[in-house]
């Protein structure tokens, strides 16, 4: 199958006359607005590229938990001054009766 061409080089327009707009050539500027919309999803999006670079575990602090946690407990209970303490910070929590 073979296209034939229509009308050759002679529909090939010469440059035109073409005005130039004062108004238009005087601004000097371009100018982009980006919502707030996609302000946040770019924010988002490097939040979750933190998010996925971070490791889910961190072993380190894992194995410092455990071992603060094994200092706690003796014989299977809580030493009574973490009990103490324990009480004490929901005391001071509970709102105070003017």
């Amino acid at each position: 199958m073979t296209i034939d061409k229509i009308g050759g080089a002679a529909n090939i327009q010469q440059k035109s006359n073409v005005r130039h707009n004062e108004k238009v050539s005087n601004i000097g500027y371009d100018r982009v607005d980006i919502s707030k919309a996609s302000e946040i999803a770019l924010q988002n999006e490097k939040l979750i590229s933190i998010i996925k670079d971070t490791p889910d575990v961190r072993e380190e602090k894992v194995a410092e938990a455990k071992k603060r946690l094994e200092l706690y407990m003796q014989e299977g209970a809580l030493r009574e001054e973490v009990l103490n303490s324990l009480a004490n910070s929901i005391i001071d929590s509970m709102p105070t009766e003017n």
